[in-house]
């Protein structure tokens, strides 16, 4: 069964829940009108898979996302670690219903002769949802491979 909804954000790193974070600001309702779909097992983005001798001390750090400042964090912490915790508070804090682990395989319009037709996004899985926007928030360490252009 395909579920309809306004907007589906694909990655749920920093700029997957920045944006989850002022659709939601902008009134729509996370699990119901917007949808974040992530990868990865649990919240961290590209951050979960980094090794632990990576420090926010070492590296240039994060920014903060929209609403809730990161704590100064002990430099010698692993980022994977900071970030993950950092990550899964700001889903929590606003209720942002990360659907989660969900690789997807394709996103086309239902209908190729419209421009305007919404969008059927496809999980490997064979899980389906029906979207009038899509926004790409991979980021740089998963990039989407583009068959067509419609």
């Amino acid at each position: 069964m395909t579920t309809n909804y306004e907007a589906i954000i694909i990655g749920a790193g920093q700029a997957g829940l920045a944006a989850a974070h002022e659709l939601a600001r902008r009134g729509l309702e996370p699990g119901t009108d917007f949808l974040v779909l992530d990868s990865n097992d649990g919240p961290g983005g590209a951050w979960r898979h980094r090794w632990d001798s990576l420090t926010l001390g070492k590296a240039h750090g994060i920014a903060d996302l929209p609403g809730l400042p990161m704590d100064h964090p002990a430099p010698t912490t692993p980022a994977s670690r900071l970030v993950t915790q950092y990550y899964g508070a700001y889903e929590e804090k606003f209720d942002l219903q990360v659907v989660r682990p969900v690789k997807v395989r394709s996103v086309s319009p239902t209908d190729p002769s419209d421009p305007t037709s919404a969008l059927l996004v496809e999980a490997e899985d064979g899980r389906t949802w029906q979207t009038r926007y899509v926004l790409n928030a991979t980021g740089t360490w998963t990039n989407p491979y583009m068959s067509k252009s419609y």
